[in-house]
């Protein structure tokens, strides 16, 4: 199914950017960066988890609309 497709590479996109986030601020916190600095990082990386979570809700939702509606055909 499509549609199931793209939500597998859109999660693994989302994923790949909180890892490389999470490198960054890891990277940040060990140099002699402004504590500023690493706020921002780390700030991005929340909203990014966000996003991950509000995705996962989405899809969830979407699962279920789509099975109610298409019972019938799939």
């Amino acid at each position: 199914m499509q549609l199931v497709k793209i939500r597998a590479e859109r999660m693994q996109l989302i994923r790949r950017c909180v890892n490389e986030n999470q490198e960054n601020v890891s990277r940040l916190r060990k140099s002699d960066t402004s504590p500023g600095d690493v706020r921002l990082a780390q700030n991005t990386l929340r909203q990014i988890k966000s996003e991950m979570d509000v995705e996962s809700i989405v899809n969830e939702r979407s699962e279920k609309a789509i099975h109610d509606r298409c019972r019938a055909f799939l």
